[in-house]
């Protein structure tokens, strides 16, 4: 080929990823305390394991909620928010107890602008969060026999690790799941949606 290739990767799924410094032990006191009042929970994504209701705030772990908040205005500048006119809220957020094997379904967060887990409790062998293409068909026309090494662009699937205190945003339409916890102990995680609000 006489002239070069240029390729440009359009149609980017942004994820956003910070280590954050929390008290992990007082998180996890507050999540277990929740589970004893709300036994039964709600089932939505969750498989073989416990989800919370919503949470109410002002509680014990506001200032994680805050903390969230102000990442997810960091993650809507980031990419090219509009943020004159519009800023980023905490619309819910809830908690994820998955004992062994446990683990969480393929889904999306219809109707928020961005959506987020937050790891409080991740012993070896919990399972990966997982993030699937945009293209609902790739995995079908572009094969693994078809490519020597992984890339962004023709894997259907990017896996990434569920560390304590790891913190990821994502658009609310991209879909992901969370592995089986193949641990004897549970992995616990805080998820949320947020939402635009016009600035007042």
């Amino acid at each position: 080929m006489k002239n070069k290739l240029d390729i440009k990767n359009y149609f980017a799924s942004p994820i956003g990823c910070s280590k954050l410094d929390f008290d992990l032990k007082e998180i996890e006191t507050f999540c277990y305390h929740t589970k004893m009042i709300q036994l039964n929970g709600r089932n939505k994504s969750n498989r073989d394991a416990w989800q919370s209701l919503d949470l109410r705030f002002p509680n014990q772990i506001t200032h994680v909620a805050q903390t969230i908040t102000d990442a997810c205005k960091s993650y809507y500048e980031a990419i090219g928010g509009n943020t004159k006119k519009y800023n980023t809220r905490l619309d819910n957020m809830w908690i994820n107890l998955n004992p062994k094997d446990g683990y969480n379904i393929s889904h999306t967060h219809p109707h928020a602008f961005v959506s987020g887990v937050f790891y409080v409790k991740t012993p070896p062998k919990c399972g990966r969060i997982y993030f699937k293409h945009t293209c609902s068909f790739l995995e079908y026309d572009w094969k693994d026999s078809h490519f020597i090494k992984d890339t962004d662009d023709n894997r259907p699937y990017r896996f990434m690790d569920t560390e304590a205190n790891n913190l990821y945003i994502f658009p609310g339409w991209l879909e992901h799941g969370v592995e089986p916890n193949k641990s004897d102990e549970d992995r616990i995680s805080l998820s949320f949606n947020v939402q635009l609000y016009e600035n007042e």
